[in-house]
């Protein structure tokens, strides 16, 4: 099996259906966490950490190059859930070079609120800047024009699927 390596190097960006390239500086998406439950019992000679079914808060940050208007009025009412779409170009290389048929974007979906906004600073020459925490209620990940997410947790919904599978049986 010959050896790859794959870079993510462009991604478009897109709020609430409004395509936002250009003015995203970085997105934080958060970490899944999970529950963890601790396990001690006679009988056992070590302490188990499993996963308990509860996912923890997904905390993320979103850092603006500059402050737009049009975004801000859009995401900064922390009682709506705003849609976020990122479209990764994933190129794959091998030992031939750029290998285009592995080469795919991979799309994530998240469902966010603002929770706090902030970070701005005026300096002369300088963007102002704007940052703003969220909580991530939403995460999917995909393939463009696969079937089955590699990822799919929506926690208003109760799903929290793997490669199509749930990750607790009902």
């Amino acid at each position: 099996m010959a050896r790859k390596n794959g870079q993510i190097t462009q991604a478009d960006c897109y709020i609430n259906e409004v395509d936002v390239c250009g003015r995203v500086a970085e997105l934080d998406m958060g970490e899944i966490g999970h529950t963890e439950v601790e396990h001690k019992t006679l009988g056992m000679i070590g302490v188990l950490k499993l996963p308990g079914r509860p996912v923890e808060a997904i905390e993320g940050k979103i850092s603006f190059e500059w402050l737009d208007e049009e975004v801000s009025r859009s995401i900064l009412n922390p009682t709506k859930v705003h849609k976020l779409q990122l479209h990764s170009y994933v190129d794959i290389f091998d030992g031939d070079g750029l290998n285009g048929d592995q080469s795919h974007t991979l799309i994530t979906h998240l469902g966010f609120q603002t929770m706090k906004t902030g970070g701005r600073t005026a300096k002369l020459g300088e963007n102002l800047a704007q940052e703003h925490d969220i909580s991530i209620s939403i995460f999917k990940q995909s393939v463009y024009g696969a079937s089955v997410p590699i990822i799919e947790f929506d926690a208003w919904n109760n799903i929290y699927n793997i490669n199509g599978v749930p990750v607790w049986p009902r």
